[in-house]
């Protein structure tokens, strides 16, 4: 089978972000999501450039949580100050 192109991957990351995003366990949406693409006869290789990009955005988006949780925190403390 022909290896995926650039666009294909990018779409495959972008798609599973949204639903990892989405859902209460995200790591197991990522691992269901990971498994359809083997199925679908995505190499090894192709499959762990999807998973590592979308564990990246998950933590960005984790960090991104963390620092406004943070903010929120402090804009309290303040307000009660």
């Amino acid at each position: 089978m022909a290896a995926k192109s650039h666009l294909s991957i990018r779409a495959a990351v972008m798609n599973c972000f949204a639903r990892c995003a989405d859902s209460p366990a995200p790591l197991s949406s990522l691992g269901d999501f990971l498994e359809k693409l083997s199925a679908l006869g995505w190499s090894p290789s192709e499959v762990h450039t999807v998973e590592m990009s979308v564990l990246r955005l998950l933590g960005l988006l984790k960090d991104q949580s963390l620092e406004r949780q943070a903010a929120h925190v402090a804009a309290e403390t303040l307000k009660h100050s």
